[in-house]
């Protein structure tokens, strides 16, 4: 809590500029994110446009969105949640706050009746690095192949699926 403390000024900034210009466009005082949460929370509006089941983001959201990556996502979430492993980043900290965040929005999204996968596209970078902390980890401890001569110097990811070792690889 107290890491957001700095941060205030400018969240201060943002939000009344954000009222200023929405006012001067409405020509009324308007705070745009509490009009969205009225017209489409609080009035429904959104239901117009369909429902979905409460883990439609766990079940289907995120594994559309990360594809083949997915097996690697899990495995760097694992990777962060050990206490005792040693991690190849500067700060553990950050990381964890970026699946926080993620972890976050994906509930409360999931709290709304009218989901689309495309609402969790701005955490699809924090869950890149979740992606690359696995891959990082796994090429700088897994033997490798020399079952051909381009993949000689490449790590071998036999533990990950067909699909998911061509895409790593092209």
């Amino acid at each position: 809590m107290l890491s957001l403390i700095p941060s205030a000024p400018d969240s201060l900034l943002a939000a009344l500029s954000s009222f200023a210009l929405d006012m001067t466009f409405y020509r009324t005082p308007t705070f745009t994110p509490l009009r969205f949460l009225h017209v489409n929370v609080l009035q429904s509006i959104s239901l117009f446009y369909g429902a979905n089941s409460p883990h439609f983001y766990l079940s289907q959201g995120v594994p559309l969105l990360l594809g083949t990556q997915l097996p690697f996502f899990l495995d760097g979430v694992a990777q962060l949640s050990r206490r005792s492993a040693a991690l190849p980043v500067r700060s553990r900290a950050a990381l964890e706050s970026l699946l926080y965040a993620s972890a976050g929005t994906v509930a409360v999204y999931s709290l709304l009746s009218h989901k689309e996968w495309r609402f969790l596209h701005p955490l699809l970078p924090a869950m890149h690095l979740l992606v690359a902390l696995s891959l990082v980890q796994r090429s700088s401890t897994a033997p490798h192949c020399a079952h051909s001569p381009c993949m000689t110097k490449r790590p071998c990811l036999r533990s990950t699926s067909p699909s998911t070792s061509a895409v790593s690889y092209t």
